[in-house]
């Protein structure tokens, strides 16, 4: 479903630059969770490695590295980065993307969260990281 999303956004003109990273390596998985484990976070969901390994990056999702917009000054944060910067903010929590709101991997109870943008709180809750990519706002 996701591949089906991706493609879809990708013949519509406002999308069609939107930032994508090369797929991660397996070298940037295992770095990217070495990091996230030096950081307390003791799991990482598998479904979004998946993900990262074909979308790293994909806007509004965070890849292993910070990637520059094609038309503008824009960089698009990394995973580590934006986790650094949150830390404090998701209580148990994964902070793997932002754009209206905060996108989340909960890792106590293995499911993603949409949480809002101003008060962190969580809006909506799903089982898999593809129920997640269908529902945010792009």
């Amino acid at each position: 479903m996701i591949e089906e999303i991706v493609n879809e956004l990708s013949k519509n003109e406002y999308f069609k630059n939107e930032i994508i990273g090369k797929p991660a390596t397996d070298d940037d998985l295992k770095l990217c969770i070495k990091r996230l484990t030096e950081m307390g976070f003791k799991i990482f969901s598998n479904e979004y490695e998946d993900f990262l390994k074909k979308y790293n990056g994909f806007y509004p999702f965070f890849g292993t590295k910070k990637i520059k917009a094609p038309h503008s000054d824009y960089i698009h944060n990394d995973i580590i980065s934006a986790n650094e910067e949150y830390k404090d903010k998701f209580e148990d929590c994964v902070l793997i993307g932002k754009g209206e709101d905060y996108y989340v991997y909960n890792i106590i109870k293995k499911h993603y969260e949409i949480r809002d943008r101003y008060c962190y709180d969580v809006n909506e809750k799903f089982d898999t990281f593809e129920l997640l990519f269908k529902n945010i706002k792009l």
